[in-house]
């Protein structure tokens, strides 16, 4: 499989005494094979901090409607730190950052087009 383009975006934030979380989203035309990868890229204070892909969308269809998969937080394992579909069209990531001590982090999410 060849990888033709790869898109990808940051964030970062700061979650103060009550904790916070920070989400990033790209959408794209559907190609006929994609992965996303969410990764964080560092983390100071201690606590809770973790990131991960919320939803993906896929248009199996063109112009058609897209069609959602949704992850719930799991105490345990987060959200998923990757996702694989066929003409996936969006991804949303988020990073979840507990409240206290003054903890920040920032995180990518990057998509790659295989052929």
């Amino acid at each position: 499989m060849a990888c033709d383009w790869v898109q990808t975006n940051w964030n970062w934030g700061y979650g103060g005494d009550d904790g916070i979380s920070v989400g990033l989203y790209l959408s794209f035309s559907p190609p006929p094979y994609m992965i996303a990868h969410c990764a964080l890229s560092n983390a100071v204070a201690s606590g809770l901090l973790f990131s991960g892909i919320t939803q993906y969308t896929t248009r199996p269809v063109p112009n058609g409607p897209d069609i959602p998969t949704i992850f719930a937080w799991n105490d345990y394992f987060g959200f998923p730190g990757e996702v694989w579909d066929n003409n996936i069209s969006s991804v949303n990531a988020e990073m979840v950052i507990g409240g206290g001590g003054g903890q920040y982090g920032s995180y990518s999410l990057t998509v790659f087009y295989l052929s």
